[in-house]
């Protein structure tokens, strides 16, 4: 039976409790996720090299950039379904289903001729070892047109996500992932080497459609994966908001994934390599957004349909002290050990690699506190423009940067300009916000405190570490990790305390709650 429409939503505390909920799942599923990359990506560099492992990232990086096209479609349809199921209605939520479905075959036709006569050109614009460039032909354009038409999984990801399930979301994609690496790890060890993590994507891709349709039927009461043609009205509606995800897309792909193409184009495959270990430690701090980001995304956009804006400002104002306080904790441990971290994870060190985290960890974090929760209520209201604002000053700012580094000082300069442009604009944003929406500006300041207890900190836990011996192997690393990290976590809270951005009762509470968990 369809709710009608004045049928009232969930009340605040529901919502609040239903956002700890999603986020505490997504935690637990990112622990698996991480554990699991752990394993694999050691294992993909020690059997293909890292100019092997390179390879494959140059190759994601292309799937990947054709892949923003459908992410815009998905983020409009999670902003359409979460107002949707505010008011308990999910036929809406059916037809934005069929609408995605039909978005995401239309940029299939569009893309998959294009990519399969450019494959030749872009393997050898990328420099792919001579060993795997006869599969690499065959295996990129295979990635990028996989990766579009599996577009379809997200566009049933989001009908869950707005439905308040977030956490199932991230559960699926956790057996996603998880089902990828076992196939491609065996594969591998069986002698396969592009073809098998190419394998190993499609058989994670294939256990998240079969998981995400079954979710999506029992939640939305059935649903149907016929395309749908948008109305002129629909098209009116969703096409500015669409619109402008793609901006900011754009300048999240161009910054991550042209930094490994101007690498693999103007140096080596194994510059590539460097880049995907340092960008897979930097993004541990993105894991902090990633926790929230959804959960809160689609809670707000429930109270902004019921109307509920002091909800939303109180919600706005904790998941900046706990995006500020544990995005700090996590910059501060791998920026000032990122040499045990390293060392810890792969087992060996990369000294290629420091800079690299440095720079593009401090982008990171500056961007996460900055930036995390306010983008996420732009999107939940409506207003992603304000979030075009600062994307548009990071991808113009990339663009000219980069260009001007690269001319100067080499491939380095690409990643000199992303981690420094995105800081940069992260900063603008956060001015542009508290000008146009009505958010206390108390929340604001207190991110600005973190970041600079946080820089600060990371010097102190730098200095103390060079003054012991760099551990040799993982169980060294380990341990210092454990004091040292500790340690510096300890200096972190403290600080955070004494400037009265942590509350005392914040962590009494964390810690009641744990005794009793």
């Amino acid at each position: 039976m369809e709710a009608p429409h004045n049928v009232p939503g969930k009340t605040d505390t529901e919502i609040r409790q239903s956002l700890l909920k999603n986020s505490g799942l997504i935690v637990g599923c990112r622990v698996v996720t991480a554990t699991t990359s752990l394993v694999a990506v050691p294992f993909m560099v020690s059997k293909l090299g890292i100019d092997g492992y390179g390879a494959w990232e140059s190759i994601v990086a292309v799937s990947t950039l054709f892949g923003m096209f459908q992410s815009s479609i998905a983020g409009t349809l999670l902003w359409k379904m979460s107002q949707a199921h505010g008011i308990q209605d999910f036929a809406t939520i059916r037809r934005m289903i069929r609408l995605g479905v039909f978005g995401i075959l239309c940029l299939c036709v569009l893309v998959t001729p294009v990519i399969w006569l450019s494959a030749a050109t872009l393997v050898q614009g990328l420099h792919i070892p001579q060993r795997l460039v006869s599969e690499a032909k065959w295996v990129l354009p295979s990635l990028v047109g996989l990766t579009v038409f599996f577009g379809l999984n997200d566009v049933m990801g989001m009908s869950i996500a707005g439905c308040q399930r977030t956490g199932t979301v991230t559960i699926i994609q956790a057996c996603s992932l998880v089902s990828n690496y076992v196939v491609a790890i065996a594969l591998i060890l069986h002698g396969y080497t592009l073809e098998g993590l190419l394998i190993g994507f499609v058989v994670g891709a294939l256990v998240s459609s079969a998981l995400y349709f079954r979710t999506s039927q029992a939640l939305c009461d059935g649903i149907s994966l016929i395309p749908a043609i948008p109305t002129a009205s629909e098209f009116k509606a969703m096409g500015s908001y669409s619109g402008l995800l793609f901006v900011g897309y754009s300048s999240s792909a161009l910054r991550d994934q042209t930094d490994k193409i101007v690498l693999a184009t103007f140096a080596s495959s194994a510059w590539v390599g460097y880049y995907g270990v340092a960008a897979r430690l930097a993004a541990l701090v993105m894991e902090v957004a990633r926790f929230f980001y959804t959960p809160l995304l689609t809670a707000v956009g429930a109270m902004h349909a019921a109307d509920n804006w002091a909800g939303i400002k109180r919600i706005y104002v904790n998941m900046v002290t706990m995006v500020g306080c544990v995005a700090g904790i996590v910059t501060v441990i791998v920026a000032g050990l990122y040499d045990r971290v390293v060392m810890l994870w792969l087992g060996r060190s990369i000294p290629q690699s420091s800079v690299m985290i440095l720079i593009l960890l401090m982008g990171n974090a500056f961007a996460v506190i900055l930036t995390g929760p306010g983008t996420a209520i732009c999107r939940a209201i409506g207003k992603v423009w304000v979030e075009t604002s600062y994307v548009v000053i990071n991808l113009v700012g990339n663009i000219i940067l980069t260009i001007a580094l690269v001319l100067t000082i080499g491939p380095i300069g690409t990643v000199i300009a992303s981690g420094s442009t995105l800081a940069l604009s992260a900063v603008a944003f956060g001015f542009v916000l508290n000008r146009v929406v009505d958010l206390p500006h108390r929340a604001s300041t207190h991110a600005r405190g973190f970041l600079l207890i946080m820089i600060a900190c990371a010097g102190i836990t730098r200095a103390i570490a060079s003054r012991f011996p760099q551990p040799t192997d993982r169980l060294g690393a380990f341990v210092s990790l454990l004091l040292l990290g500790s340690l510096a976590t300890v200096l972190f809270l403290v600080l955070s305390v004494a400037a009265r951005l942590l509350p005392i009762s914040s962590i009494r509470n964390l810690r009641r709650r744990s005794g009793t968990a």
